[in-house]
């Protein structure tokens, strides 16, 4: 017993060591084995708070100092050094949907990016063609984001664009320091865990170590996804297929004119071919009524003919029994 008390009274000043200067005369008696197995596990736990509370909040200042005050002529070095996720959203039109979709693929490609999503739709219906579109997630390198961009509005048509910048530095710088103060105390866990003798001593130092070993993985994880939306800026990108293009510039009111005009002869010849498509479309149900009424005029007119008959020959009936009942008297 007193040996498990003397190896958790190490693991308890070596992790005192990384909480900074409050906790000396705690690391002290804990190495001379003075502290019971109860304040030992409590000791762990508020010594890992110090370790987080010191370290993740000393070395983020310190390296932020440092980037705020870079050296002469570093203003680019302070620019780089930020962590920085940019997004962009692009609404383009175009008269040649084809050319431009396969323009944006093959430029992509060219410059280190890749397409994340995408989504194509043709504009086909029954009843024709219609105007096709695309929604496009595009990753770019960060550095070709700009260049990507005025390419984009070289061939098309822009009608909306937006840009948003977020600053994760801070969150990052955090995250880095958190996951070295684990690094260390993973050491120290792995330096006692071979030292230790006692099956109970093994269990405490690996379930401190699982729990060490999962948070470093998370932050890694979060890491890694940071440094993604970082170094890939993100464009989403949304192409529509016009027959013409909508103009950027304010226009006169005669131009405004002839436009609506246009518009007008052209959503007229729209209409126009609509009808005649649906009309050839329906013609199969319009033969088919126009027989079911065609049947069902000639079946009444039958029926009213033979009713007419009986009615006629009803009377003729009569009027011959009227005769012969004259002739009788």
């Amino acid at each position: 017993m007193n040996q498990r008390k003397y190896l958790m009274g190490m693991m308890g000043a070596a992790l005192l060591c990384l909480g900074g200067c409050g906790s000396g005369s705690k690391s002290a008696d804990m190495a001379a084995g003075m502290m019971t197995e109860e304040a030992v596990e409590m000791e762990a736990g508020s010594s890992a708070g110090e370790i987080y509370g010191q370290e993740y909040w000393e070395e983020p200042a310190a390296e932020a100092v440092e980037r705020a005050e870079p050296g002469e002529g570093s203003s680019a070095s302070v620019e780089t050094s930020r962590k920085l996720i940019k997004n962009v959203n692009l609404n383009v039109e175009t008269e040649e949907f084809d050319l431009l979709l396969s323009k944006m693929e093959k430029r992509t490609a060219d410059l280190g990016g890749y397409i994340e999503n995408m989504n194509v739709y043709n504009g086909s219906s029954w009843y024709g063609g219609g105007s096709r579109s695309a929604d496009l997630t595009i990753r770019i390198p960060s550095d070709r984001l700009d260049g990507f961009v005025t390419e984009v509005a070289e061939v098309s048509n822009m009608i909306r664009r937006e840009e948003s910048t977020q600053d994760v530095t801070l969150e990052y710088v955090d995250l880095e320091s958190h996951k070295k103060v684990l690094i260390t105390e993973q050491g120290r866990l792995l330096e006692l865990l071979e030292q230790a003798e006692s099956i109970e001593d093994i269990l405490v130092l690996e379930e401190r170590l699982s729990q060490v070993r999962y948070e470093l993985e998370s932050m890694e994880s979060q890491l890694r996804t940071y440094d993604n939306l970082i170094d890939y800026s993100t464009v989403y990108l949304s192409i529509s297929e016009v027959e013409q293009l909508t103009p950027v510039e304010e226009v006169s009111a005669l131009e405004r004119m002839g436009s609506g005009f246009l518009n007008s002869m052209r959503n007229l010849k729209d209409f126009l071919a609509d009808l005649l498509i649906g009309f050839v479309i329906g013609l199969p149900y319009i033969l088919f009524l126009a027989a079911l009424v065609i049947a069902s005029v000639f079946l009444v007119r039958r029926i009213r003919k033979r009713k007419e008959a009986k009615i006629k020959g009803q009377m003729g009936q009569d009027r011959e029994e009227g005769e012969n009942h004259g002739k009788e008297l």
